[in-house]
């Protein structure tokens, strides 16, 4: 009787954990790879391979379908997200909007546009900054506060202690990074130094491979956090 009820318990269980295990590894994993695949397809579809100033500007390239597109997908595993409980709904629903905002609010259109712009001429700066700020906060809140909520009896498990250093650490990169963005900024745009290097992207880039690996280790890889052994 107690094998049957130790299996009935992994049939029941099993569905909602892969659900949402697997959702938080695929948006880690996409939030990863994103600039590499926007920097390396631009340089093949286009013979100039200069880096663009921030990931934003890409959408202005021919890059702008797998721009939109990425982001889409990400904003839509956000918005079906909703933690093992759902406690994480509100959040993650917010973040969504971010991101859709990011994907079809444009960034400003670079200064000097060459063989690899798409030929559009209009942004959405304001409400584009607005979504990538809110965007990386939610990223940020997801990694300090929210994946480190012990249990419903106060306790984390031995396995979510090895995971926080890492989701802490993740969270301050990606508030390091949008401060490092920020005082680029204030440099370039306000005080008119010419900063030819792309700290902008780098820093993103930066701060989305933090995102990426906080959202990836709560998926229970690379460190197994509270998955019970029936499902591994």
């Amino acid at each position: 009787m107690k094998n049957q009820n130790d299996s009935s318990v992994t049939v029941n269980t099993q569905p909602e954990l892969v659900h949402y295990l697997w959702v938080r590894r695929s948006i880690g994993l996409m939030g990863m790879i994103f600039p590499f695949v926007l920097v390396f397809g631009n340089m093949l579809l286009c013979t100039d391979d200069t880096w663009l100033q921030s990931i934003s500007a890409y959408f202005h390239t021919r890059m702008q379908t797998l721009f939109v597109g990425t982001l889409s997908v990400i904003g839509i595993l956000l918005f079906t997200y909703r933690g093992p409980k759902g406690e994480d709904s509100i959040l993650a629903n917010l973040a969504s909007l971010f991101a859709f905002g990011v994907a079809f609010f444009p960034t400003k259109l670079p200064s000097s546009p060459g063989v690899c712009f798409a030929g559009l001429n209009y942004d959405c700066y304001i409400l584009h900054l607005i979504s990538t700020i809110g965007l990386f906060s939610c990223f940020a809140y997801f990694a300090i506060v929210v994946f480190n909520k012990p249990n419903e009896f106060g306790l984390l498990s031995e396995g979510r202690q090895k995971q926080v250093p890492w989701f802490k650490t993740s969270g301050y990169i990606i508030l390091g990074c949008m401060a490092g963005i920020a005082v680029h900024w204030i440099l370039q745009d306000k005080l008119n130094i010419d900063i030819r290097f792309p700290l902008t992207f780098v820093l993103e880039w930066v701060a989305l491979v933090a995102f990426g690996i906080s959202w990836v280790i709560k998926g229970d890889w690379i460190i197994s956090g509270h998955r019970p052994k029936a499902i591994e």
